[in-house]
């Protein structure tokens, strides 16, 4: 059983992805990104207050080890212009040569789960990013919002939220559900939204049009990040990043 609590590092709010799981002794925080394992986890869940217990779909995933301690994994990762420093704890299966990223449903109603990517050249039939059975992306996002940040920035995809990080969120896609819409209105102060998506493909333009519109609707100030590609383009580091990087702090 897995357990949501409030982080003791970040000291985030209880409704934040924090967790710890009793099966194997090991946690995280999605915002923050700490990492507590064995007596440190049994420590953390003991002193928490006000645990809330979930379902886990994260239970029917494959054995899974670090990623970075798997060679094919790790150079996979290091191709993407991922380090240890941006994703300090992640998981792979060998079995399936996958990295397995965990993501957060938007209430406590939807359990953890994750969101898969191969490390192998994509063969006919099998896609390269996929959700674990019984998840439906439309309540689940990556990364994390700080409480009381002003400023927050929707990209697409992991690979795009691991290039800018703290205060970071992919939609896992180009659209936005209402329980994703939900989740952004709940949030206190009400944020800037700035969006950092792709404007080389229609999909992008068309998610950009849409979700300006939507954000306005419902009263948040919206800003269109200036750049030529989406984040996961840039190398780590450019200047682009850094001026996004810094606005969203």
């Amino acid at each position: 059983m897995e357990h949501k609590i409030k982080c003791p590092v970040c000291t985030g709010h209880r409704d934040d992805p924090c967790f710890i799981n009793d099966s194997n002794w090991k946690g995280i925080c999605h915002r923050c990104k700490t990492t507590f394992k064995g007596d440190l986890a049994r420590k953390v869940l003991f002193e928490a207050k006000n645990i809330h217990r979930v379902p886990n779909l994260s239970l029917q995933a494959p054995e899974l080890v670090d990623a970075w301690g798997n060679r094919e994994a790790r150079e996979f990762l290091y191709s993407r212009g991922v380090d240890e420093d941006m994703l300090p704890s992640i998981e792979f299966s060998e079995s399936e040569r996958r990295i397995y990223f965990r993501i957060w449903g938007v209430s406590e109603e939807f359990p953890r789960s994750y969101h898969r990517r191969v490390v192998y050249k994509q063969r006919e039939g099998i896609p390269k990013w996929s959700v674990m059975p019984g998840t439906h992306k439309k309540y689940y996002l990556y990364g994390g919002v700080k409480p009381g940040a002003k400023q927050v920035c929707l990209v697409e995809g992991i690979w795009d939220q691991l290039k800018i990080g703290e205060n970071c969120i992919a939609l896992l896609g180009t659209s936005l559900s209402l329980p994703q819409l939900c989740y952004f209105k709940l949030l206190s102060p009400k944020p800037e939204i700035n969006l950092f998506l792709d404007k080389n493909d229609e999909a992008g333009e068309k998610a950009e049009k849409d979700l300006h519109g939507v954000f306005e609707y419902h009263g948040f100030n919206v800003r269109v990040i200036d750049a030529d590609r989406e984040p996961g383009n840039y190398y780590t580091g450019h200047p682009v990043l850094k001026r996004v990087q810094e606005m969203l702090r």
